[in-house]
């Protein structure tokens, strides 16, 4: 059984890595648009940058789920980045 103490750390742990994730998509957002105003120059950086943050919620939601795999998450970056 499971210590009060325990659920509150592993709550605040999930509450921690959601918000996390919520930092990164917001960041990507923000790529997004100021990609779509930029004359192409910056286009090289915005794709590794938002690929790095793509790179970090996977890696967040591995360790939310617990149970999806390399392999099971390997399809969702095929062809990023070819």
């Amino acid at each position: 059984m499971f210590s009060r103490l325990r659920v509150a750390n592993m709550l605040n742990d999930r509450e921690n890595k959601l918000l996390r994730m919520k930092d990164l998509l917001v960041h990507m957002a923000d790529c997004h648009d100021q990609w779509a105003w930029s004359d192409g120059a910056d286009s090289d950086v915005l794709a590794e940058v938002m690929l790095r943050d793509v790179e970090q919620i996977k890696r967040v939601c591995v360790s939310l789920s617990g149970c999806i795999t390399d392999r099971a998450t390997h399809g969702l970056l095929e062809g990023v980045g070819a």
